[in-house]
């Protein structure tokens, strides 16, 4: 059994990375405020917001059953460089599965992730805007 190997110059990945990495900053700073709006508690609020970003990045990578909706995690795309080269998942598959029958998940890619990434900004968006709206009128009302 012969490898292949395929080598991409860096130009070539380096804007979608940056892409990736700029709208993964947003939604990151997008839910990291509701959760401080919505929770009163600072100290609450990052251990929420620590528990959910890092459990949704860890998830899809280790979990192999759960890599058949990865594409829907906006947390799958915080590693730039694994959807931009078709590499997710490869990485750890050899801790978990035998070496011939690794497979790539073509359906986290750049543009999947820009999709699911503005759709979780602009969900955010929203929901922070509400909760803003929310916590202005009960101080009115007071």
């Amino acid at each position: 059994m012969t490898r292949e190997y395929t080598f991409i110059p860096m130009h070539q990945l380096l804007l979608p990375i940056l892409i990736l990495e700029l709208l993964s900053f947003i939604f990151i700073s997008g839910l990291v405020l509701f959760f401080v709006q919505f929770f009163k508690k600072p100290i609450i609020a990052l251990l929420f917001s620590v528990l959910v970003l890092v459990g949704g990045m860890v998830l899809p990578q280790f979990v192999v059953a759960e890599r058949s909706f990865a594409q829907f995690i906006p947390m799958s795309y915080f590693f730039a460089l694994q959807p931009v080269n078709g590499m997710f998942g490869i990485s750890n598959a050899y801790a978990f599965a035998d070496e011939t029958e690794l497979a790539t998940y073509p359906q986290v890619n750049f543009t999947n992730g820009v999709i699911v990434l503005l759709i979780g900004i602009l969900i955010l968006l929203l929901l922070n805007y509400f909760v803003a709206e929310k916590a202005q009128k009960g101080i009115k009302e007071s």
